[in-house]
């Protein structure tokens, strides 16, 4: 019985131990899982806290953000103002570019019209200034001079009388007086006149009347020779002595002297002078009598002139003395010395050059 009790406190102590042991494995698995849940309870703990700041965080973000909504709207409110406000003003600037192109355009148009108009003015000024230095001149003039002769009462007619004159006029200053007026000096490089007499000597022809209607007006008046019938036959061969047949006269000189010269409208030139001409006068007869003279010569004129081409008309007289073979009374040959005065109206046509 002994035997029977202690095996079955044996199996009782051994059940005990194993059951201890079990117990202190529970234990101990226990306390493990006590350590890891106290490990799980601090992370989350930590969780815990994190997550609170977090959500105070996004509580005072979300505080944050409703104000910045907040000043984000009125200022979204200032923006869409001051957008209305920028439309109404583009509206009123798009008005007043609209009203600014027009006025560009009419502008443009008027400024087109005065540039154009004065292009016009600068480019006639400059062809009337370009015409003022046309102040070269080439004359081919035509007259029909009657001349006289000392101590003898009859004038001598022409059969054609022409002239070449070249010369050039100096203006006294740049700038026209009242932008229509100059004065000048005239200067002729050649001034050469050629005509050509009737012979006379019992032909009355080569005489001028009176009145001289057969010479331009110029006749002196002191004889009639239509009317007298007694004629001086000795004043006949007296001429007939001095001029036997037909005679050419010539003169080559200069000229020189004060001008005025009036623009009054575009190209149109009106130009006056007073000429001297100092001139080597020659006359020569079908015979080959030669005679030599200085003369003095003035021309009084006027022309008028369209661009390059002009029209004139002059006043020309003067005097040369020539030495001549006449008989005397007692039939002896003797050189006379005699004034030849010519006076004439001359019309020419001019080139401005």
């Amino acid at each position: 019985m002994n035997k029977r009790i202690f095996s079955v406190f044996l199996c009782l102590s051994l059940s005990f131990v194993m059951v201890a042991q079990n117990l202190q494995q529970q234990v101990q698995v226990l306390r493990d899982s006590m350590t890891m849940m106290r490990q799980n309870l601090d992370s989350i703990s930590r969780v815990e806290k994190q997550a609170r700041q977090l959500l105070t965080e996004i509580k005072n973000r979300e505080a944050g953000s409703v104000s910045e909504i907040d000043s984000l709207t009125q200022l979204n409110t200032r923006l869409n103002e001051q957008l209305e406000r920028c439309r109404v003003q583009n509206d009123s600037l798009k008005l007043a570019l609209t009203h600014l192109q027009r006025e560009y355009q009419m502008a443009t148009v008027r400024i087109d019209s005065i540039e154009q108009y004065y292009t016009e003015k600068i480019s006639k000024y400059q062809e009337i200034e370009a015409h003022w230095k046309r102040n070269k001149y080439v004359n081919i003039g035509y007259s029909a001079p009657a001349l006289s002769i000392e101590n003898i009462p009859e004038k001598v007619k022409s059969d054609y009388s022409f002239s070449i004159v070249n010369g050039r006029t100096f203006y006294l200053h740049k700038k026209p007086l009242f932008n229509m007026i100059k004065f000048g000096l005239d200067f002729g490089y050649i001034d050469i006149n050629f005509a050509q007499y009737n012979p006379i000597g019992g032909d009355d022809e080569g005489f001028d009347d009176e009145n001289g209607d057969d010479s331009w007006g110029w006749g002196d008046g002191n004889y009639d020779q239509s009317d007298d019938e007694n004629y001086d036959d000795e004043i006949s061969d007296m001429i007939g002595e001095i001029i036997p047949d037909k005679l050419y006269k010539a003169e080559i000189g200069v000229h020189f002297g004060p001008s005025i010269t009036i623009n009054p409208i575009d190209y149109l030139m009106v130009n006056a002078y007073f000429r001297y001409v100092p001139s080597y006068s020659m006359k020569i007869s079908q015979e080959l009598d030669f005679g030599g003279s200085f003369a003095s010569y003035f021309n009084l004129g006027l022309a008028v002139s369209y661009k390059m081409i002009s029209v004139g008309l002059e006043k020309r007289w003067g005097t040369a003395q020539f030495e001549t073979q006449e008989i005397d009374e007692f039939d002896e040959e003797i050189s006379v010395k005699r004034k030849w005065t010519t006076n004439c109206p001359r019309f020419y046509i001019s080139f401005r050059l």
